[in-house]
């Protein structure tokens, strides 16, 4: 069967907003999904920063860096603080074995961390990555913030972001 002009040019405009309307659907979903993940980051950082801000306080006072970290009330306020936000399921302050010394939960403080994924790197990956990790249920993203005494490591702040907590 021949196809006459008119039915060849509905096809090729219904084929062109198809297209379209698919482009321009995943360039909005690339874009929401980036605003997603960097609202994230700026979140955990600034309660990462906070707690940095703290424990640069509190370290240098005391004799044992590390009880000085889990019996600060000031710095345990903040950790505990961080949990309003819906979003964020722990901050820690870890060790350099990756074993937690204060936390906003008390029960993780002297076991260590398990690694989750860094929300930091995943930002920086494709699209297709990025939806993979924000749509399977269950994940827990971390925000990281070194710790240092002078040059030597000093251990790490940990914020966690799900988006489905």
């Amino acid at each position: 069967m021949r196809l006459g002009i008119r039915a060849k040019q509905i096809a090729g405009v219904t084929a062109i907003v198809g297209l379209s309307v698919v482009a321009l659907s995943g360039l909005a979903v690339e874009r929401i999904c980036r605003f997603l993940l960097e609202e994230s980051i700026t979140r955990g950082k600034i309660l990462a920063l906070a707690t940095y801000e703290r424990a640069r306080e509190v370290v240098p006072a005391s004799a044992d860096p590390y009880a000085g970290l889990r019996d600060d009330s000031g710095l345990r306020s903040i950790l505990r603080s961080s949990l309003y936000d819906k979003s964020v399921t722990f901050t820690a302050i870890l060790d350099t074995q990756a074993v937690v010394v204060a936390s906003s939960d008390p029960s993780l403080v002297g076991r260590p961390l398990p690694p989750s994924e860094d929300l930091e790197r995943l930002a920086a990956s494709n699209v297709v990555r990025q939806l993979q990790l924000i749509y399977s249920t269950g994940r827990t993203l971390e925000v990281r913030q070194p710790l240092s005494l002078g040059d030597t490591p000093f251990g790490s702040i940990r914020v966690g972001v799900s988006y489905f907590g």
